[in-house]
């Protein structure tokens, strides 16, 4: 459905993961989105399926599927790069 640096839209409340590092603290490697987030695709999740691999803010994160959206600018009804970044 997505391909490789499409842009996605996260809402607020999502939960994203990712692997667990040495230097992580017991929570670390968790984080709920606190406001709707722009993040962009890089593929599927190779440990769980149906999660797929997002990056924000240069972190690579895993996230369910059915918990993102196309990100479109509503103004112009197709997707806005230049606002994006």
């Amino acid at each position: 459905m997505y391909q490789m640096g499409d842009l996605l839209w996260i809402p607020q409340g999502v939960t994203l993961h990712r692997k667990r590092r040495a230097e992580d603290d017991l929570y670390s490697n968790l984080n709920v989105t606190t406001e709707p987030v722009i993040a962009l695709y890089v593929g599927a999740s190779k440990s769980t399926p149906g999660n797929r691999m997002v990056m924000i803010n240069n972190t690579c994160w895993e996230v369910e599927e059915k918990k993102t959206k196309f990100y479109f600018n509503k103004t112009e009804g197709g997707i806005d790069v230049r606002e994006a970044c």
